[in-house]
């Protein structure tokens, strides 16, 4: 993953941004306005977001992708808002694609917890709709989450594991 727009290095830990539906969606609507110089530079950050990453085994994706696609001639609004023609399809993708704005019980997980099959991992777990605020360590294949009910905001904590996480602590 190259350093870049969206993307900060702390230690060891890289974390990326990428643009979603509603980055779009406000990207679109200051098109033709004047701008405060915050708002241009919010606009500027935002526009210089990619719609997709690779990163080893990984295709991190706001939404998904089309199935039969190149990934170099997926249309941005399949990136930023497919849904059930990418995670209902039964194709084989070469890389695991980390993906959310679905949010993962709407695919049949439980209320949030993260989806997992072997080419595809949803992460969106319903922060927005008071279930789960969710980080996913893909090294150690955990995911940690926090309640976002309006009662309890950020508490009830949890940690998940799945699959071989040979090397990591429990």
């Amino acid at each position: 993953m190259a350093e870049g727009a969206g993307t900060v290095t702390v230690g060891v830990v890289r974390a990326a941004a990428l643009r979603g539906n509603l980055e779009q969606w406000l990207l679109d609507q200051h098109e033709k306005e004047e701008q405060t110089a915050g708002e241009k530079s919010w606009l500027k950050f935002a526009a210089g977001l990619p719609h997709y990453i690779e990163h080893g085994p990984y295709l991190f994706v706001h939404a998904g992708i089309r199935p039969g696609i190149a990934l170099a001639s997926q249309q941005p609004y399949d990136l930023l808002a497919i849904r059930e023609e990418f995670w209902h399809s039964a194709a084989q993708f070469e890389r695991v694609i980390v993906f959310g704005h679905t949010p993962t019980h709407r695919m049949g997980a439980a209320p949030g917890e993260i989806w997992i099959r072997p080419d595809r991992i949803g992460i969106d777990t319903g922060a927005k709709h008071g279930l789960r605020l969710t980080l996913v360590d893909l090294t150690c294949r955990k995911s940690y989450s926090c309640s976002t009910k309006e009662k309890g905001t950020y508490t009830d904590f949890r940690m998940a594991a799945w699959g071989k996480n040979e090397g990591c602590e429990n």
